[in-house]
């Protein structure tokens, strides 16, 4: 009956991918893809880089290529450039079809990767990816990293847990010069003093930047320090009130950031008052997620307290984001995995919670609550996914702690 069930979700969620995400890859570049390859390819020809900043100049560019849809380089940082080198020289839309082949083989490493860590069949591996919903939908369809992305943070798992530090070190280091999310890991283990692996992560982004700084010069890298390095990092992109980008961020820019533009009615105008709660809940957050992990390990489930770690932290990292996108929950792919093996082990409701939130948060229909966006207190309704995350982080960290509290118990 498993086996049955297991086929028939992989035949539904792999033919809405396919008509959700694929078919569209292939027929049009959609946003985000043109961004990244206007971007190599003005590199590849030798355009005036240290313009790749100013938002008006690079859209024109787009156009001389023949891309119609709007776009900026910011706030990538200049690394980004260099990844689509390769395919630059194709046209816009054979590159891009180019690169969704590409993406199409990285599902591949990944589910076989996952399955690897796991120790569990690839359909199962698969259908954690599939229902992820429009993280893996549009991470294809607009052409994004992501899953490059999560291949490498999967790497750096599996190579870590096999003891191969350096090795780990090495993957977790790759994309941090270009999406800063594996970064948190690093931190972890450094927390947990594995300084051969933190010191060859280090290294090997340093070495990844350094050749961006020697191709693409110093000028461009000064101009991304000066307009969008600090902007990325807080959150601030196209529209930073918008709730298209679910955070706390966004969710208190709109209701207490006056902007003529972007935001002119909030419920309370107090920069002071958006400052004052958004430190409050990385604080308060990053101290429960530090219970969290204390607790594991100061418990008896010895082997488990490792994986689970790396699943808070993943979780924990994308709920603190200052801005995400949908395709961005592609890296909690490998959380989940590890926090749902743990929990299939003892309890079958834990499990169908944490999967019914995982699936809610890849499938519910965003645009539906977008016209509550800056509605004054009906403004909360348009972050379902905010509270979604939310729920996920209360629901791990209770899971853990049922969990530390039998074995405890078992153990007696």
């Amino acid at each position: 009956m498993k086996n049955i069930l297991l086929t028939i979700s992989l035949i539904f969620f792999s033919a809405f991918f396919i008509w959700k995400g694929i078919i569209p890859a292939y027929a049009s570049l959609q946003t985000d893809f043109p961004n990244y390859y206007t971007s190599s390819r003005l590199v590849l020809e030798g355009k005036e880089i240290d313009r790749m900043y100013d938002d008006k100049w690079f859209q024109a560019q787009m156009h001389q290529y023949g891309i119609t849809e709007e776009g900026k380089f910011a706030p990538f940082p200049p690394l980004t450039a260099l990844v689509f080198l390769p395919i630059a020289h194709f046209e816009p839309l054979v590159a891009k079809q180019i690169w969704t082949t590409f993406n199409l083989l990285l599902l591949f490493l990944n589910v076989i990767l996952l399955s690897t860590i796991l120790k569990t069949n690839w359909k199962y591996s698969l259908l954690l990816f599939l229902i992820s919903g429009l993280a893996l939908i549009n991470n294809v369809k607009f052409g994004q990293l992501y899953l490059l992305l999560t291949y490498t943070i999967l790497l750096g798992y599996y190579f870590y847990r096999e003891d191969e530090k350096i090795l780990s070190g090495i993957s977790f280091g790759l994309m941090i010069g270009i999406k800063y999310f594996p970064f948190i890991f690093v931190l972890y283990l450094a927390f947990r003093k594995e300084w051969k692996l933190v010191l060859t992560s280090l290294i090997t982004t340093t070495v990844l930047s350094l050749l961006a700084f020697f191709i693409l010069g110093i000028e461009m890298h000064k101009v991304f320090v000066e307009t969008s390095l600090f902007n990325h990092i807080n959150g601030i992109l196209q529209n930073p009130f918008s709730a298209t980008f679910q955070s706390w961020n966004s969710l208190f820019r709109r209701l207490f950031v006056f902007d003529e533009q972007w935001n002119p009615d909030p419920i309370f105008s107090s920069n002071v008052l958006f400052e004052i709660l958004r430190w409050f809940i990385i604080v308060i957050v990053s101290y429960i997620q530090y219970l969290y992990l204390k607790k594991l390990f100061s418990s008896l489930l010895k082997e488990k307290s490792e994986p689970l770690a790396f699943a808070i932290i993943g979780i924990v990292g994308m709920y603190l984001a200052p801005a995400t996108a949908t395709y961005h929950f592609l890296i909690i792919v490998l959380p989940i995995a590890l926090l749902l093996k743990e929990a299939s082990e003892f309890s079958l409701s834990w499990t169908i919670f944490i999967g019914i939130i995982f699936i809610s948060i890849g499938y519910i229909p965003y645009n539906f609550f977008r016209e509550y966006d800056g509605q004054s207190w009906f403004t909360l309704f348009a972050y379902p996914r905010l509270w979604l995350e939310t729920l996920l982080f209360i629901v791990s960290g209770l899971f853990i702690k049922e969990l530390t509290k039998n074995t405890s118990l078992q153990l007696q």
